[in-house]
């Protein structure tokens, strides 16, 4: 696998769904110039809030995409109408005003997958950097796979519960 399949594998896997071909095309060469950027930068200590950051921009991700996808519907269903009814400015106002306000919002999720993956890669880049391979382990689960703590502990095994892997992320966290 190239090294830009997995960067397209890496980004259909953060926003939980595939991307559109052409928003790949325009996406991956933005984050590859972010990527290069950051890995001139080096990895640093992060805080709590800096490794929860991708959590909430996934999240932000996800619930841009499904406006995408319900706006692309709008504008759909607009243009099933209009292809049936005699022309009208009303209605096609109304998709030019859905048209414009989807291209705005693909720009504005653009923007934040670069971010987003930016921001994985810091963490990627803090991790490696951990010497005790558990807390890796820990960090990787809960801030990039983004499990919860209980899904954390069962991944993590070795009769570890959710509570006591919360604490082992907290007390690396702290000791900073």
């Amino acid at each position: 696998m190239t090294q830009y399949e997995k960067l397209i594998q890496s980004i259909q896997k953060g926003i939980g769904s595939s991307l559109p071909h052409y928003m790949v095309e325009i996406v991956v060469p933005k984050i590859t110039d972010a990527l290069i950027a950051d890995d001139k930068k080096g990895g640093s200590k992060l805080t709590k809030e800096e490794l929860s950051r991708y959590y909430y921009l996934d999240k932000e991700l996800r619930h841009d995409y499904e406006k995408i996808i319900e706006l692309e519907t709008q504008l759909t269903h607009i243009t099933q109408m209009l292809s049936d009814m005699p022309k009208g400015r009303a209605d096609n106002n109304k998709r030019e005003e859905i048209l414009d306000e989807l291209t705005k919002r693909k720009q504005l999720y653009l923007d934040k997958v670069v971010v987003a993956e930016q921001e994985k890669n810091k963490i990627l880049q803090y991790i490696n950097g951990i010497n005790d391979p558990l807390t890796r382990l820990i960090i990787q689960y809960r801030c990039i796979d983004l499990l919860s703590w209980t899904k954390v502990a069962h991944c993590v095994g070795g009769n570890n519960t959710s509570d006591s892997v919360r604490m082992m992320f907290s007390r690396h966290i702290q000791k900073k």
